[in-house]
This record gives structure tokens, sequence and C-alpha cells, in this order.
């Protein structure tokens, strides 16, 4: 059923909720499908559609690189930021839960295996036309760690495709315009939790369970912000709330040229006029290099800016240009792109936290984020680049000409898609609680019934994009919690 706070009919009997989530976008909603045989309440602090006066609770600050607006970045209403999803989709890598090799504190309590038993079901969640894509690797060399990978691409909107089963299911409600104001304590469990409206109307909302699932940026400030008012006793005080927040960066980095023979290996068609191959360094040689992950994503231009392509990188190769002309013409090479989007080295300094002077309109202190790219970010591109560089060189597939500032600056351009509004990290799983805010089964360390859902969980944050596997974690924390019995 759906409700409206602001309308809300308070003489309707009181129910205690078996889960009570906050956050109605992809981990909220997946996780009140998986536990829809229980009595599950999803507050969400806006509306069915976009509102001013609940975007304007989204407003913050940020400090440090050049990054979006936080009221632009995110969408509060219904469906959450699903509603301006790109719809790119894949799994993690079995790689991304390993990297001790980098540090003790980048690796999760948990194996790729552990969210595999929820592939299937994130598929029909999502709707996605090609799901072997999601899984697909193949190695283009001998000689090199290279593989060729896919995504797949789903126009879902959870707004409209689930609105339906909010109106209709009689064990799920969806309350709208749902604030959370206060969560209420005895010792460490949360006996239930005050909401306010717009309009100012309240509801006590009693529960058995509560799961912040509000977003990689809204969940670490709600936690900042509950602990405050609740004298510090909602966790343990050393967990790191707010510590460790991910992007990732998202880049052009330079053009080149490719032989048909390479270029003829799988590629995702985005529209009509433009194909992407997808390409990715083998854990191993990560390893060997002592980087993180990387999605170098060669995209293919009109006929025009491929010409261009090819007169510039006759300049940066003049003995190559007769050659590379000769097998343009022939239609044997081609000019391309290349961009790429990679993982962010997590570190504490990049964190969310609460403004000393700023407050919405329901009296919480506004985030925030400051971020900054490292010197280990750079060095994951420019090593990244380098390596696939010399693989084209060494088996004479093409030339890249690699942009003047991933090898000499260390600024990055202004005019560029800077990242992939990903928010990730801030209430990180971890085993220890030194790097950790949630344990493996995403249970808030020091409370006794709130858990964490959606990117802020993640240790890592891989390459790929995040959607499929923030279902897949919200899937596997409604099957632990269907086996609590609550």
């Amino acid at each position: 059923m759906i409700f409206n706070l602001e309308n809300y009919n308070l003489t309707r009997e009181e129910v205690t909720y078996d889960l009570c989530v906050f956050g109605a976008g992809p981990a909220g909603i997946s996780l009140a499908l998986k536990l829809q045989n229980k009595r599950v309440l999803i507050c969400e602090a806006g509306d069915l559609d976009y509102s001013e006066k609940s975007q304007d609770c989204y407003r913050g600050n940020v400090i440090g690189d050049e990054y979006f607006d936080l009221d632009i970045t995110r969408l509060r209403y219904f469906g959450g930021s699903s509603n301006h999803w790109g719809g790119w989709c894949r799994t993690f890598n079995e790689m991304d839960f390993k990297r001790n090799d980098i540090g003790h504190y980048l690796v999760w309590p948990i194996n790729k295996k552990d969210i595999d038993p929820f592939f299937n079901e994130t598929v029909n969640i999502i709707g996605l036309p090609n799901p072997d894509r999601l899984t697909y690797k193949e190695s283009i060399s001998k000689n090199y760690e290279l593989e060729s990978i896919k995504f797949d691409y789903s126009g879902t909107r959870f707004n409209t495709k689930y609105f339906e089963f909010f109106k209709k299911n009689k064990n799920v409600d969806l309350i709208l315009n749902a604030n959370l104001k206060k969560l209420n304590l005895e010792g460490n469990i949360i006996k239930s939790c005050d909401l306010v409206s717009y309009n100012s109307s309240t509801k006590k909302i009693k529960a058995k369970i509560f799961v912040f699932a509000m977003g990689g940026i809204e969940n670490s400030r709600q936690l900042l912000w509950q602990q405050k008012i609740n004298n510090e006793k909602l966790y343990d005080k050393q967990i790191p709330v707010g510590k460790y927040w991910m992007e990732h960066p998202h880049y052009t980095l330079g053009n080149l040229v490719l032989k048909k023979k390479f270029i003829n290996l799988p590629m995702f068609k985005r529209s009509k006029i433009e194909e992407v191959k997808f390409v990715q360094l083998k854990y191993n040689i990560q390893k060997k290099l002592n980087i993180l992950s990387c999605g170098l994503r060669i995209e293919w231009p009109g006929y025009t800016d491929a010409k261009q392509i090819i007169a510039d990188l006759s300049c940066y190769a003049p003995k190559l240009s007769k050659e590379i002309y000769e097998l343009f013409n022939q239609n044997l090479m081609c000019a391309a792109r290349i961009r790429a989007a990679w993982e962010q080295l997590p570190v504490i300094d990049n964190n969310i936290e609460l403004s000393l002077n700023e407050r919405d309109k329901f009296n919480i202190p506004r985030p925030i984020l400051n971020w900054k790219k490292n010197s280990f970010d750079k060095k994951t591109i420019k090593a990244s680049l380098e390596y696939f560089s010399q693989f084209l060189l060494d088996e004479d597939m093409g030339r890249l000409q690699i942009d003047d500032w991933v090898i000499n600056s260390n600024q990055y351009p202004v005019d560029d898609e800077k990242a992939g509004h990903h928010h990730m990290g801030g209430t990180r799983m971890h085993e220890s609680k030194k790097f950790g805010v949630v344990d493996e089964n995403c249970k808030v360390y020091g409370s006794s019934n709130l858990y964490c859902a959606g990117s802020s969980i993640f240790t890592t944050g891989g390459h790929n994009n995040p959607t499929f596997p923030i279902i897949q974690f919200s899937l596997r924390l409604g099957d632990y919690l269907s086996k609590k019995k609550i």
C-alpha cells in the first residue's frame, strides 16, 4: 500500500513492522521485494515525482577536487537515483574482493561467491536483455594480461516498474514524504523512529529491524546525525562512519588507431553511430604493477573525427603516417578515442562530515564531502594505459597517443566527465571495527538491529558501475534477515 505522510490517516491501526527501510531506491526496493512475505515499511523522504522541497535537502558542500553539486548528483524521490541512472550493468569481479596485496583494510570479509547466488534474481529485478554479458571475459593476447569484457544495458526506472507492486501489496507499505527525524533507542536497540513531512505531519513507527538505504552520501550523514542526537549510543564510537568514500573517475585519455583484427573483438553498441569496446587488465598484472582496476573504453567516433585523430597521430608518430592512411583507406584500420572509468583507492581523508553552520528544513546539518583524487589513483590509470600501449606496439595492433595531462601533469581536465555519480563507501563492510562500519551481514557495529544497504557498504569499488552489485548485496541482506525469522 502507498501512503503519504502529509495526509496520513492517523486513525489507521498501528502496526509493528518486521522491517523499516529508509530509502526507496534500488537498494530499498530490492530488499522489499525479497522480504515481501514480511511486514515491511519503506520510508521515502520524497514524493512519487521530483519536488524542489525534497531535493533541497540534498544540498551540501564539496571540499577538494571539482565535483558535482550534491543536490544534482543524486535524486530524492521514489526510485531514488535510478531516476537518472544510465542503465549500465556489470557485476563485481572476483579480484575486487581480494586486495590484500595493497592493504588489509581493502579486503572484504566476504567473497564474490557470497553474492553470486543472487545474480539471476538481480537480472529479473532490473530486467536485463543479455545477462550473459555481465560475466563475459575473453583474453585478447597470449603475451599480455588483457581481457575483453562486456556490459549489459537496462532502461529500467524503479519508480515506474515497481509502482504497482507497492500499490497492491498488502504486506509491504510505502510512505512518501517521510523524513527520518529521530531513531528512538533502548540500550543499543532501536525500538521506533519518528518521521516528519514537509507540512510538519509526524508519525512514530515501530519495527524489529531498521535499514538505512538512503544512498552513498545520505547513509553516512544520517548515521552521524542520529549518533549525535542519541548521545553517542547508536553505534560503537570508534567505527569510521563517513570515511573511505570513493568514486569512479571518468576521463578521456587519448586517441588511438587500431587494426581491424583487434577491432573485431566483441563490442557494445550504444547507438547506431557509436560502438564501445571494454578492456581490463587481469588481476595478476594489476598485482605486479601495484594498481587497482581500470576499465578502458575504446569508442569509435564518426568518420570525420576519425580522420582528424589519424592526422593528429601522424604528427605523434610520423613514420607510421603512410601505413596508417593506406590501411584506413582500405578499411583495415580505424581511429578511436580511449576513455576510462577506474577504481579509486579508499583513503580515510575522503569522507562525509556534518556542516557546523548549514542545516536543511528539518534542522539536520547539511553534508560536506571531502574528496580528492590521490597519487595512487593517477598511478592506476597511467600504468594501465602504458601497459595497453605496449601491447598495441609489440603486437602491431595499432598506436596509442596518451594525452599530456596523464603523463606530465597532476592536473585533471576541468571540461571532462569527472566521475560517474557513483557514491561508494562511508559505511563500508570490514571484519575490523577499525576499518568498517558494518559487519559481513551489513549490521552496524554496536547496534542490535540497524543495518545498511547500498553502495555505501562497498569496501572497494572495482571499476564497474555499482547498481547491479548494489541489488545483489540487498538481496543477500534480505536472505540473511529472512533466516533470522524476523
